[in-house]
């Protein structure tokens, strides 16, 4: 039997690499503790089919905020574009009018782009946007039960009279 020769070295550790996943994991778990779960942070990933004409295959993500009160109400944030096999460099892209996008080749610049995009005025826009209307939604849903329990209490008020009437006539 022969010996085969290790020409692989060592191999990195899979919790060394920080992945864009694992940092848009991260920002959306991170908005849904900030918000109260009224707004959940969702990461989509994609990977293109297989291409010949690009080198290597590229893999997607999306940033989504989604509004669980307003029907799953979801925005994308931002996309991420990426090569599978080598992560960087990636393209980051958002806004919805006039699309915009910014490459990064590490993480750390990964990291500033992103912190530039979720802290933008535009993301806080929509952000407020959207609790303003879970909250309508909650004052609404509110204000039907108290109606509803008011309905419910006139009900048994009523219901209780009239027995009473009955209860009095059967006496007389």
């Amino acid at each position: 039997m022969t010996d085969i020769n290790d020409l692989w070295g060592t191999l990195p550790e899979m919790e060394e690499i920080r992945t864009p996943y694992t940092v848009l994991l991260e920002q959306a778990s991170l908005l849904e503790e900030k918000t109260n779960s009224l707004l959940i942070g969702r990461v989509e990933r994609y990977l293109s089919p297989d291409d010949p004409s690009v080198p290597q295959q590229q893999g997607e993500l999306e940033l989504l905020i989604v509004a669980p009160e307003l029907d799953d109400y979801s925005y994308v944030v931002l996309s991420i574009t990426y090569p599978v096999a080598t992560l960087y460099p990636v393209t980051v892209e958002y806004g919805n009018e006039d699309d915009k996008s910014i490459i990064c080749h590490s993480e750390q610049e990964l990291l500033r782009a992103l912190k530039r995009i979720l802290s933008s005025e535009k993301t806080r826009r929509v952000i407020a946007n959207l609790l303003a209307q879970i909250s309508e939604e909650t004052q609404a849903s509110e204000e039907r039960w108290k109606l509803a329990d008011e309905k419910r209490k006139t009900r048994e008020r009523m219901r209780k009279a009239e027995e009473v009437r009955k209860a009095e006539e059967m006496t007389a």
